[in-house]
């Protein structure tokens, strides 16, 4: 077999899982799916749980290296893998890199005028100054004893660097000694690890660790060099990455290792843009929350994401890049979905190796300003979860318009705000009204609440609908709707969102709730919408299609159930699976349109989604509407089927082809409906 296998990865390597029933003896390699191909050369233990010590199972990923390490054998492998009832999966070891190093203007310095004035806070830090750290610092600088252990997982750090020495965490069972004291398989890791070389020497391997690290944590008020977010912190330094990259299966090994340690926080400054099975299965499994950088494509990461930052995962924070006037850098990839909050990035000062200091731009240094704020907040609050500290992160941005729509927050870290101690939910709203209802478009109305009860403005509005009545422990899984900032108490609100048409009368179930600046919430006010029908030829239901392959329904919180070649997985290679829909007519139609919202992650050039539509006897001829490929994050399709108008039995269907090499996250659709203009009438007012 000749390989298409073009992305980025460690020629002859490959990261394996066993299914959940299996497990197989580590010694006995005869009985391996492995014994044939090559050797497991390390094994990553899920969410920081000892391994078993004799016995290969699937609460962690296998490091495998082939013995033939050419592009053919490793596709024989995956093939081999694919088919064993034993595994779960098999996915290359992919690369990937550090989003620095892009070229700007210099920042002007911004003075402070209030709050904490540290003796090192270099006239050069103006980061400090837009995240309103001086303020924040007056809240809380933090304190050693309680900080949260905070990994940055990158090239490494200088742990000896005088403004950084101070911050490093020291392992409290490990002494200097040439043994292994603490049992890990890793001598003498003092303040950290190395994955690559598999050793306890953290030390920077360029100069991108330590130039993050510095922004994260460098010590303050010590009377040189440079202030971190975090004064007093305490950072563990791992080391994956070498001359700007590094491989999926270091960076398993650095977060496992974190996770074994007790890592509250990791400071992710790296990426690629192909999702990764292993590296998903190990963040899930991961009590730490992660926060990552967007990247530096400049692109839009709903459409084309970089991962680890544009998994959709509720430990993980991904951060955009500003310069000094709250403008998004040129540079930053951005997504109202995939980026939840901006940070200063542009022309950062920080450290640098052997007691050094100087600039660098990009996410990369974004992000480690939201990862000495999260430390801070979790010094102040360390009951927090992950979800609530993701919250308070990003419901206290300082909202922008030139973020908004750019990130899901709409706004620009803000550390003071972020540090405050609210105990006062945001009021109600009140007078919730719906108007200019349409088939395809609902319109509401209300008066705002205020921050702290019916007093100031609230951070955020979360609105959410559905077919069915819901409660407030059930909103987050209902469809929900973007909105502006909110204005001040009192005054009044007015929005308007799509909804999918239907064929029938129907009522819609809208919820409105206030969200504070730390994550409180209001209580939900609620309203029940008449909406009215509209010409309807077809719509969906899972009783009005047929499924072959894997097709099924599958949750995705926000949108509820949706239709997928892959239910809870990547789709599977050699694939001819469809899900066709039952014949409906267009006969009395002049015009017709085929409307739904999708999603999909197809292998470039060689896996794709047909869509196809055919009328008539069962022999007829399918013919091709749209072919899908590559990645795009959701959005709605519209297909004209004016070619089908006037026909009876038509029919519709998605059909999914794959080869037989790499497989990916596959299609998923949801709100599909056919609507039209009959011959006879006109069609009614659309939205």
């Amino acid at each position: 077999m000749i390989s298409k296998l073009h992305s980025p990865h460690v020629p002859g390597e490959l990261l394996v899982r066993l299914k959940p029933s299996q497990s197989l003896d580590a010694k006995e390699t005869g009985r391996s799916p492995f014994s044939e191909m090559g050797k497991v050369a390390a094994r990553y233990s899920l969410g920081g749980q000892p391994l078993l010590q004799d016995t290969f199972s699937s609460s962690e990923i296998l490091h495998l290296k082939l013995e033939d390490d050419s592009p053919e054998g490793l596709n024989r492998a995956l093939a081999k893998l694919h088919d064993d009832d034993r595994v779960a999966y098999a996915v290359t070891n992919d690369l990937v890199q550090t989003f620095d190093d892009q070229q700007a203007e210099p920042q002007p310095p911004r003075p402070t005028t209030e709050g904490v004035t540290p003796n090192d806070l270099h006239s050069e830090l103006y980061g400090m100054h837009r995240i309103s750290a001086p303020q924040g610092w007056a809240d809380t600088s933090g304190h050693r004893n309680n900080a949260p252990l905070l990994a940055v997982i990158d090239s490494g750090v200088d742990y000896t660097h005088p403004d950084l020495a101070a911050n490093i965490w020291t392992n409290p069972n490990e002494v200097a000694n040439g043994k292994d004291d603490d049992g890990n398989g890793i001598i003498d890791d003092l303040h950290g690890y190395n994955a690559p070389d598999k050793n306890g020497d953290p030390s920077d391997s360029g100069t991108h660790g330590t130039h993050v690290a510095g922004t994260v944590a460098a010590v303050g008020n010590n009377g040189q060099g440079v202030t971190g977010v975090a004064w007093e912190a305490q950072i563990m330094p791992l080391r994956f990455i070498s001359g700007g990259m590094g491989t999926t299966a270091d960076a398993i090994a650095a977060l496992t290792y974190a996770d074994a340690q007790g890592v509250r926080l990791t400071q992710n400054s790296w990426g690629g843009p192909n999702p990764n099975q292993a590296l998903i299965d190990t963040l899930s499994a991961s009590p730490a929350l992660h926060i990552c950088a967007a990247g530096n494509d400049g692109q839009n990461s709903d459409i084309k994401p970089l991962f680890p930052a544009a998994y959709s995962m509720d430990n993980i924070l991904a951060v955009a890049a500003t310069d000094s006037q709250d403008q998004l850098a040129k540079f930053s990839n951005y997504g109202r979905s995939a980026v939840d909050l901006a940070a200063p990035g542009v022309n950062t000062y920080s450290t640098l190796p052997g007691g050094e200091y100087g600039h660098k731009s990009g996410t990369s240094m974004a992000t480690p300003h939201v990862s000495g704020a999260a430390s801070l907040v979790l010094n102040k609050f360390p009951h927090l979860s992950n979800q609530q500290l993701k919250e308070r992160l990003m419901f206290s941005t300082d909202r922008l318009p030139q973020l908004e729509g750019r990130v899901a927050s709409g706004g620009r870290l803000n550390l003071a705000r972020a540090l405050e101690n609210d105990q006062v939910a945001p009021g109600a709203v009140s007078e919730l009204k719906a108007l200019g209802i349409t088939p395809s478009r609902v319109g509401l109305s209300w008066k705002a609440s205020g921050d702290d009860g019916q007093v100031g403005t609230a951070a955020a509005y979360e609105i959410a609908y559905s077919n069915k009545p819901f409660a407030a422990e059930d909103f987050r899984a209902q469809s929900q709707v973007f909105t502006t900032p909110p204005k001040a108490s009192g005054q009044k609100e007015l929005i308007s969102f799509p909804v999918t048409p239907s064929a029938s009368d129907r009522e819609l179930f809208v919820a409105v709730r206030s969200v504070d600046n730390v994550g409180n919430r209001s209580e939900m006010t609620s309203l029940k919408v008449q909406v009215p029908s509209a010409y309807v030829a077809f719509e969906d239901g899972s009783e009005n299609w047929t499924a072959e392959g894997d097709w099924g329904r599958e949750i995705v919180e926000g949108r509820g159930e949706v239709w997928s070649d892959s239910p809870g997985g990547f789709y599977k290679r050699d694939q001819q699976a469809s899900l066709t829909s039952k014949p409906f007519s267009l006969k009395d139609y002049r015009a017709a349109e085929l409307q739904f919202d999708c999603r999909h992650d197809l292998e470039i050039n060689f896996d794709k989604i047909f869509l196809e539509a055919k009328s008539g006897q069962a022999e007829a001829e399918w013919k091709e509407l749209k072919a899908f490929n590559l990645l795009d994050g959701w959005h709605t399709e519209r297909i004209d089927l004016s070619s089908l108008v006037g026909q009876d039995d038509v029919q519709i269907r998605f059909r999914l082809k794959t080869d037989g090499d790499v497989f990916k996250d596959g299609f998923q659709f949801d709100r599909l409906v056919v609507t039209g203009t009959p011959k006879d009438e006109d069609p009614p007012v659309q939205g």
